[in-house]
């Protein structure tokens, strides 16, 4: 909750591959999607996103694939990580080991 079907959403590549079995899509996981056109630069684009010290790398990513939704998983992420990326106001929903962001307010955190 509250992902919607068609709502894209941003994690690292383990915490990634579930997610369409529940709700949303995903820009990249650990295995490819069957018909699904640029896996190996939307693979990268996911990559870059963690790596980036540049807040403006992270912004076309996050636009280019239209991502609603960013999933911290403290299980799967550094806690230098996580500190890095967490963006308290926009947290809409903790569970166990995940933080569900919404991905519009962290980027008007972020300007």
């Amino acid at each position: 909750q509250p992902v919607g079907p068609r709502d894209v959403v941003l994690s690292d590549l383990v915490t990634s591959w579930p997610v369409p079995s529940f709700r949303g899509r995903i820009v990249a996981a650990l295995h490819y999607e069957s018909f699904t056109p640029d896996q190996t630069q939307r693979q990268e684009d996911l990559e870059a996103f963690f790596a980036a010290e540049d807040e403006a790398i992270r912004r076309q990513i996050l636009e280019q694939y239209g991502v609603k939704w960013i999933i911290l998983n403290t299980a799967s992420l550094s806690p230098y990580k996580i500190r890095e990326l967490l963006e308290p106001r926009a947290v809409v929903n903790e569970v166990d080991s995940f933080i569900l962001m919404d991905a519009q307010r962290w980027l008007e955190a972020r300007s």
